[in-house]
């Protein structure tokens, strides 16, 4: 069932649940989604329901077309007067992830094991809340079997994912995959936000990579009009940047938002 199909869309838009508009919705859009991979899916929000699955540095406008490359090379160029602690210069692997941490654009797209970390992210910006929002879920390893790979969440260092690692240090013909791997925590908030990443080798969005991604993916829409809300649920469940940011800049400005 392919996307270009007026059929098939049809199809997978008649089977898509109502909007999420309260946060009992959210309960029941986890529960939908670990009925339908049978696991403990992972989670990603968007505050815009339209914004493609994809990571920072495959989005428009992408610049020159060794971009990629000369980002990495000059954050590693620079990071040893900035951070204590680089990795050794050979290790991709461990230079991704620190790259991502602290915001660089890279070939990680973040997602979280928590729905609730996914929805604090969906609606928290309020200049998007006229638009719909979006909970996306994913069953990596199903992910990974669909592109032929073994069907679990592989390290990075496996042979079969390292170089689309590699490949955004040096010159690799791409492979096309988009590869849901186990995540190397290189800080507490990755541990907090329970963060979990897909590499991606490709220009093109998770959701139309392989046409019909009913077997991976799911998407759960959020009304417009429902963001305040769950804004205010998600604060009462203490869901907010103070927790999911453990550092004092976040502290701050959680306290002069709640203390009166």
């Amino acid at each position: 069932m392919a996307f270009d199909d007026p059929h098939a869309r049809a199809q997978v838009m008649d089977n898509m649940p109502p909007p999420i508009s309260d946060i009992r919705d959210v309960i029941g859009a986890a529960e939908d989604a670990g009925r339908a991979f049978k696991r403990a899916p992972w989670w990603r929000g968007h505050g815009q329901a339209d914004w493609p699955l994809l990571p920072k540095v495959r989005r428009p406008p992408k610049g020159q077309p060794n971009r990629e490359q000369n980002l990495v090379l000059h954050f590693q160029a620079q990071a040893g007067t900035r951070h204590a602690k680089c990795p050794d210069r050979s290790d991709y692997v461990a230079w991704l992830f620190l790259m991502q941490h602290y915001g660089l654009a890279t070939r990680l797209l973040d997602w979280t094991e928590s729905i609730l970390t996914a929805l604090f992210f969906a609606v928290t910006e309020q200049q998007y809340d006229e638009k719909p929002g979006a909970l996306w879920a994913l069953n990596g390893a199903g992910l990974n079997g669909a592109q032929g790979l073994v069907p679990m969440l592989p390290v990075p260092e496996d042979g079969d994912v390292l170089p689309l690692f590699a490949a955004a240090f040096e010159d690799l013909a791409p492979t096309g995959k988009v590869v849901a791997v186990a995540t190397h925590e290189v800080d507490l908030r990755m541990l907090i936000q329970r963060s979990a990443f897909t590499v991606h080798d490709s220009d093109t969005p998770l959701e139309t990579l392989l046409g019909d991604y009913s077997a991976f993916l799911r998407k759960y829409d959020i009304a417009p009009k429902a963001k305040p809300r769950l804004r205010i649920q998600l604060e009462h469940l203490a869901i907010d940047t103070a927790m999911l940011f453990p550092d004092l800049d976040h502290l701050a400005a959680d306290l002069n938002h709640r203390v009166p």
